[in-house]
């Protein structure tokens, strides 16, 4: 242990202070006090551990830990996912994450020997809890590729990263008229066969035709074939305590097509979505949309989330680079357990 830091450990952000916490988390998105209370009302069957250092009585360094029992693994076949999940909900998942926001829940110091010793600290406080409390793997995830890793952990980048789109722009038609020449042509295109079909999009401060759009959002997660993710529904329950926009998709009053925008510090991402896929052009609706209600809600940057790449290219998302995880085993059998499956 360092001799110089003290790390305080919390299952609740109020334990911590919202003071403390937000000095050190300003501006970061996904990361701030009202956020994590947000995601602690939401994840119920999660323990959160929070974990800050301090030197001096300063914090210097945060991480945000879920005691996780319930974690979708969509990489694995059937068989192998139903063998996996049962074994977590016995030995759980210990993972330094952003609640509900797939970003990472590590926050060092710029300086690199301080870096250093915080991570130090912090890791072996999570070793600690793990072996307290029957937990199979300690994992940080959501990553940027040279960021820097505990000893003796394994990294590995996963694929399907998500997308950004910086927001730059004054108004939603700026934004229309700096994209290219296909774009354009697409977003007329996207709009006129839209109007045809009578789909109409609206904003609402609160989340509506929620077992609807529960319906239409079970679509989407059997479309691509992915594990239903069990806190939907509290997403959508409790989505007014952080900032939020509910999007709807509309032919008359047949609800087609949903998603849920939420924010923290500047950012939104596109949370949840719900889709028809008996009606056509929905999803671009909803994604230009998604768009236009970030640009007007003064957003700095909108996530896309993962898919459809080469049309939120053209339409200016990039690629982010946080898809790097770093895991460890706690013991020797799931140690090797964890490397065959990396090697499968």
């Amino acid at each position: 242990m360092e001799l110089d830091f003290d790390i305080q450990v919390a299952h609740r952000i109020n334990e911590i202070g919202q003071t403390n916490w937000d000095q050190l988390h300003q501006g970061r998105p996904f990361s701030s006090y009202r956020w994590n209370s947000f995601g602690e009302t939401v994840l119920k069957g999660n323990l959160p551990v929070y974990m800050m250092v301090m030197r001096c009585y300063e914090p210097v360094a945060t991480a945000t830990f879920w005691l996780t029992p319930d974690e979708p693994i969509p990489v694995l076949s059937n068989p192998t996912r139903s063998v996996m999940q049962a074994a977590l909900r016995r030995w759980p998942l210990l993972i330094c994450r952003a609640p509900l926001a797939k970003t990472s829940g590590l926050l060092l110091p710029d300086n690199p020997q301080t870096a250093a010793s915080t991570l130090k600290l912090i890791t072996h406080a999570a070793r600690d809890f793990a072996r307290q409390n029957s937990i199979s793997f300690v994992l940080y995830d959501y990553l940027e590729p040279h960021a820097l890793t505990p000893a003796q952990f394994t990294s590995l980048a996963v694929p399907e990263p998500g997308t950004c789109l910086h927001l730059n722009f004054n108004s939603f038609g700026t934004y229309i008229e700096q994209l290219g020449k296909s774009a354009k042509k697409d977003y007329r295109r996207h709009f006129n066969h839209a109007e045809k079909l009578g789909i109409q999009v609206q904003a609402h401060r609160s989340v509506t035709d929620l077992e609807e759009a529960m319906r239409l959002i079970r679509n989407v997660y059997d479309h691509h074939k992915t594990p239903h993710d069990p806190h939907t529904r509290s997403i959508l329950e409790n989505a007014h305590q952080v900032d939020a926009i509910w999007l709807t998709a509309k032919i008359g009053d047949r609800l087609v097509g949903c998603g849920l925008l939420v924010g923290d510090n500047g950012t939104y991402s596109l949370a949840v979505l719900g889709m028809d896929y008996e009606v056509e052009y929905v999803y671009f609706q909803l994604v230009y949309s998604a768009i236009r209600v970030a640009i007007e809600a003064g957003a700095k940057n909108l996530r896309g989330g993962s898919g459809a790449y080469e049309f939120k290219g053209r339409l200016g998302f990039q690629l982010e680079t946080n898809n790097n995880i770093a895991v460890a085993a706690t013991n020797g059998v799931l140690r090797q357990v964890m490397q065959r499956l990396i090697a499968s």
